[in-house]
């Protein structure tokens, strides 16, 4: 790899890291007004394009707990600007903590260093059923464990089961993940 293609990388991902940190303040200031009026469809729109915009940037450099996160935020609240879920407490809860988890993953980039893994658990907060589809209900102790997640315990888990687990074997980071087989009708 040549130096000039090098230097214009790490121009690119500073200039990534100055613009992501914008907006993440933006989104904590609209996650509050969203908060108290889950209802402003301008304001909802602008939190999923703010996590739009971390998600494509983050996909650009390669930075897949990123997309995992950002894309988990996203697909939660598309289900809300679509009608079909409405935000609630944990959908709010889950999206701080992602604002916090992508804090934390920009200081690890910024110190050359690789961010941990997303939780599974504040996935599954963050999914529109409720994190049935992570095998079973969440319950307001799922929720209130996300509160208690350790970051030095984030490094145990396996980014790539984590990956297969979302999206299905072989898929891209940031992709939709696979649509359920159809059931079966009963004979």
């Amino acid at each position: 790899m040549s130096a000039a293609f090098e230097d214009q990388g790490s121009d690119i991902r500073s200039d990534f890291l100055v613009e992501a940190r914008e907006i993440l303040d933006q989104l904590g200031e609209q996650m509050v007004t969203l908060e108290h009026a889950p209802d402003d469809r301008e304001c909802l729109n602008a939190v999923f394009r703010g996590f739009h915009t971390i998600k494509g940037g983050a996909g650009f450099l390669d930075f897949k707990p990123m997309v995992t996160i950002c894309h988990a935020v996203e697909d939660r609240f598309d289900a809300a600007r679509s009608g079909r879920v409405p935000l609630d407490p944990v959908a709010f809860d889950g999206a701080q903590q992602a604002l916090d988890l992508l804090v934390d993953m920009l200081d690890c980039i910024a110190a050359d260093s690789e961010p941990a893994p997303v939780p599974e658990l504040l996935l599954a907060s963050l999914r529109a059923d409720g994190g049935a589809s992570a095998g079973g209900a969440s319950s307001a102790a799922d929720s209130t464990a996300l509160s208690g997640i350790d970051d030095d315990n984030l490094d145990d888990l396996d980014f790539d089961a984590l990956l297969d687990s979302l999206h299905g074997a072989g898929a891209l980071p940031g992709a939709a993940p696979a649509a359920p087989a159809p059931a079966q009708p009963a004979a």
